[in-house]
């Protein structure tokens, strides 16, 4: 089918039978969680943006959600109702071929290409690469890879080349070794004093003998140790792993594995046998697309529990610690449309951890104050701006009145939010600290860096692939 647009933003598209939706492998790839009131301006809201490969429509709710995402990626799965309908935008070569490089009158308000500022070029939209005939979705962790730029350098991956020169996989970049500075010991020339000559009427000068400083040489025996690591040992747990924890669950005094199974919708721990070696993975069911997770004592019985943030159900889960490192079921609270960031902190000085979360498709933050038992209350939002996409949240006092502020690397409007602590789990509206057009800031940290005693904020820019550092001033 062709959506009923401008015929330039027409698309054609590929429809799954009823009762089927479409399941993402990263929750990234979600770019609207919407409501559209029929199947046909879904796929027209998809053809209009050229981000989108696939979609899917539930006739029972109106839910409309785009996808950055094809079958390579992600899945179509059945579902038990009826009701829910996916779309894939069909692509090949000949919708490039005339505009890929040529000026941009050639890809105006065209859905496949976009006119780039910098070339005044048409060039491949979004996430998506230039492979000489089409622009497919860029790649994520671990995939294969041809060439260089075909990997989620938002997501700082590139395309590895190996000692043969060859291109292999997606992977976070390793940054190379730095080289250990040379210090060249300081000569100290020994001192030459003078002799003072005294004349007295009757006194015979003294004569005082110049003192001389012998330089002593100190030999400096540092031994450094050559950390080897030995051969891996591997542990098998769900797929596509978003999120890690290393937290004592048993209280053994042995560090523990959290994971958090994007893939497999479950969170699964790891127990310390005592000798570095760990249990199989016991699983907890999470709710759809466990992005990330923090363990953290929510009811104050001094064990750690979990809190997971579910991006496909748009909801956060308790698990509780049940004393001896399993876990109760989750309780799940509702929140904002795809939630890929959680952490915990007492924003309300009451000496309970609450819960912050980046709601991404909906451009908030939701706070959930707990209630004291290790339950919470429903979620107050505050808003990032339209379109801001919030990727990473972070809970520090950057203003030095004692209460957790919020900070929140704004993924799609290219800055950072912080959001200060009134004083009783309130917030005020964000301030916001720009990071450059496309810069896509990814993650953000707290730190004094200057000695000062003043947090300041670090934010990864994934687009410009670098660093910010924002210093604190009164």
């Amino acid at each position: 089918m062709s959506s009923p647009a401008h015929a330039i933003y027409s698309s054609t598209l590929s429809l799954s039978l009823q009762g089927h939706e479409f399941k993402t492998q990263y929750g990234v790839q979600l770019i609207f969680n919407e409501t559209a009131e029929s199947l046909l301006l879904c796929a027209t809201v998809c053809s209009q943006n050229p981000s989108c490969r696939t979609f899917d429509y539930d006739s029972s709710s109106h839910r409309c959600r785009l996808f950055e995402a094809d079958l390579t990626n992600g899945a179509i799965i059945e579902m038990t109702a009826q009701t829910s309908i996916v779309g894939s935008v069909i692509l090949s070569a000949s919708l490039y071929a005339s505009m890929y490089n040529q000026s941009c009158s050639a890809c105006r308000e065209n859905r496949y290409q976009t006119c780039s500022s910098t070339t005044n070029t048409c060039q491949c939209p979004g996430n998506s690469y230039w492979n000489g005939s089409m622009c497919p979705l860029k790649l994520f962790e671990n995939a294969a890879c041809s060439q260089i730029d075909a990997c989620r350098s938002d997501l700082n991956l590139s395309c590895i080349i190996n000692s043969y020169g060859e291109f292999t996989q997606c992977l976070i970049a390793i940054p190379k070794p730095t080289t250990a500075a040379t210090v060249t010991p300081a000569t100290v020339t020994p001192a030459t004093v003078t002799p003072a000559t005294v004349t007295p009427a009757t006194v015979t000068p003294a004569t005082v003998t110049p003192a001389t400083v012998t330089t002593a040489t100190i030999t400096s025996s540092t031994t450094q140790c050559s950390i080897i690591f030995t051969n891996q040992t591997t542990y098998s747990i769900g797929t596509s792993s978003q999120s890690l924890n290393v937290v004592d669950v048993n209280g053994d005094g042995k560090p523990d594995i959290i994971v958090v199974n994007y893939g497999s919708d479950n969170v699964g721990v790891l127990l310390n046998i005592g000798n570095g070696t760990f249990a199989a993975q016991a699983t907890y069911s999470t709710d759809s697309g466990p992005y990330e997770a923090v363990a953290v004592d929510v009811n104050g019985d001094g064990k750690p529990d979990i809190i997971v943030a579910n991006s496909g159900s748009n909801n956060t889960g308790v698990l509780l610690n049940t004393g001896n490192g399993t876990f109760a079921a989750q309780t799940t609270y509702s929140i904002g449309y795809c939630p890929i960031s959680v952490v915990a902190a007492d924003v309300n000085d009451d000496g309970k951890p609450d819960i912050i979360v980046a709601n991404y498709a909906s451009d908030n933050v939701g706070v959930l104050l707990n209630t004291g038992n290790g339950t919470f209350a429903a979620q107050k939002t505050y808003s990032n701006g339209s379109g801001s996409y919030p990727s990473y949240v972070a809970a520090a006092d950057v203003n030095g009145d004692g209460k957790s502020d919020i900070i929140v690397a704004n993924y799609g409007s290219g800055n950072v939010g912080v959001l200060l602590n009134i004083g009783n789990g309130t917030f005020t509206a964000q301030a916001t600290y720009s990071t450059g057009s496309g810069s896509y800031p990814s993650y953000v940290a707290a730190a004094d860096v200057n000695g000062d005693n003043k947090l300041d904020i670090i934010v990864v820019n994934s687009g410009y692939s670098n660093v910010d550092v924002f210093l604190a001033h009164c």
